[in-house]
């Protein structure tokens, strides 16, 4: 398992399955991250995550502004969005491998006055793991995301909202807690799980997720 720790290391790690744990990053240019949200991993072993600063909450300092970060592997991070976006929070990859969306939570900042692109953007990738082209995708703060196999896209904002590839709002999952994050699963991917307050619910969806992993990356001691 890929994850980020967010509170006291900030880093991304990964857990074997010995439950033993290696880390993977916990600095860009020798400036520890602030606080590593969520993450997804390319078909060809990338791993792209967004690091948050939400450091005025857990009483850490912040040593740079928050970012979007890829590990190719044998690499060291390499930033690719910086100071265009307040807060990136959840970020996923259409099924082709062609886009990613990012959440910007610029309103969990309250104090500062700040221009962004607000809500969930949208970004052209290219093989190196740059970005280019983005553009607002759905106007709308979100915390975490997740793509069906059909591009749809699964937005965690309190419930839980569809949009269409295309950025055209289709459904509304409504939950009775504060939805947090999300994640496909069982044997055809057709169960929506999210987590929300102290609960975890499911959900049976029309289109299985894209699955999570589908990296090539057999040897992750490249990392």
């Amino acid at each position: 398992m890929v994850a980020c720790v967010p509170e006291n290391d900030r880093r991304v790690l990964r857990i074997e399955s010995d439950d033993s744990i290696t880390e993977i990053a916990d600095n860009y240019q020798g400036k520890k991250f602030n606080l590593p949200n969520d993450l997804f991993i390319h078909s060809d072993g990338m791993i792209f995550f967004t690091d948050t600063d939400y450091t005025f909450l857990s009483g850490t300092q912040s040593e740079m502004p928050a970012g979007v970060y890829c590990i190719r592997p044998g690499n060291q991070p390499l930033k690719i969005i910086e100071n265009n976006l307040i807060n990136p929070n959840g970020i996923a990859l259409s099924p082709d491998e062609t886009k990613i969306y990012i959440a910007d939570c610029e309103d969990s900042m309250p104090w500062i006055a700040m221009p962004s692109f607000h809500g969930v953007r949208a970004y052209d990738v290219a093989a190196d793991g740059s970005l280019s082209k983005g553009k607002q995708f759905a106007p709308t703060v979100c915390d975490g995301m997740k793509v069906d196999q059909d591009g749809n896209v699964y937005l965690s904002v309190g419930s839980v909202v569809i949009y269409s590839p295309e950025g055209e709002l289709i459904e509304v999952i409504r939950i009775p807690e504060f939805t947090r994050n999300l994640a496909f699963g069982d044997e055809d991917n057709k169960t929506l799980y999210i987590t929300a307050g102290n609960s975890v619910y499911k959900v049976r969806v029309r289109y299985p997720g894209v699955r999570v992993w589908k990296s090539g990356i057999v040897d992750w001691q490249d990392y």
